[in-house]
């Protein structure tokens, strides 16, 4: 059963830089997100919507809902006061095509078909390393400096302020359409995961599907307007495959800081 951790869940926001959601680019990102995971796997990427991550998750102070609200539109006026000071006509563009990043990984095989028995109560898994394991699909993204120096006031007026919050920049280059951070996972999913990458090497064939579907599309500042957006996560998405649900709190052009 699909489970969400929603019980005295902290508050968490991030900022994310999004493609104007109805640009036939985010229509088509969210469709392959959509697609890979009916098609292939319901990979991490899945949980999310088409965007381009400017800060990781940043959590508010345990303090009552009110006097989060009061944060939260103080972050909101503070952003909204550096964006104005950052006026600006430059948008960030996305290379149509994919990259496979590989790295070297070292697995544990499955268990029922991989483990050294010790004695009758312990068994030692088998470990295998792999030079080039598909650890992330994406889309490259170039992001103007502008953004950068927008996100490092931010987080600047945020370590000034009395409000008791660490953010996190990003470094805002691309947008994923597959990768897998699990920390909940079981061991038998794990191992899943690594049989469907490894020998059936799923990563490469949505690389594939990725190419394809993202070879035709056209990118440019002026074809396509970007949004910087504000959310909460509401629901956090704890099993493979659980979507996280998040409410928008405020959303700025990004083609026109």
């Amino acid at each position: 059963m699909t489970q969400y951790d929603t019980s005295a869940m902290t508050r968490e926001l991030i900022l994310y830089l999004e493609p104007e959601p109805t640009s036939p680019f985010a229509i088509k990102v969210n469709k392959f997100l959509d697609n890979a995971r009916t098609q292939f796997y319901p990979t991490t990427a899945c949980k999310y919507r088409c965007h381009c991550t400017v800060t990781g998750f940043f959590t508010l102070p345990n303090n009552s809902n009110n006097n989060n609200d009061v944060i939260i539109q103080h972050i909101i006026n503070m952003l909204d006061r550096l964006i104005v000071n950052n006026m600006n006509n430059d948008s960030p563009t996305v290379d149509t095509i994919p990259i496979l990043v590989k790295k070297t990984k070292t697995i544990t095989t499955a268990a029922a078909e991989a483990t050294t028995t010790i004695n009758k109560n312990q068994r030692e898994p088998k470990t295998t390393t792999v030079d080039d394991y598909p650890v992330h699909l994406l889309l490259p993204v170039s992001t103007p400096k502008r953004f950068h120096e927008l996100v490092h006031d931010f987080s600047s007026e945020l370590l000034s302020s009395n409000i008791d919050i660490t953010m996190r920049p990003k470094a805002m280059n691309h947008i994923s359409l597959a990768y897998w951070d699990e920390p909940n996972a079981t061991v038998d999913q794990i191992a899943e995961w690594d049989q469907l990458v490894m020998k059936d090497q799923l990563m490469d064939n949505m690389y594939k599907f990725a190419y394809d579907a993202f070879n035709n599309v056209m990118d440019s500042p002026i074809m396509m307007k970007w949004h910087l957006v504000l959310y909460e996560r509401t629901v956090k998405g704890v099993d493979v495959g659980s979507p996280h649900q998040f409410v928008e709190w405020a959303r700025w052009s990004a083609s026109s800081l």
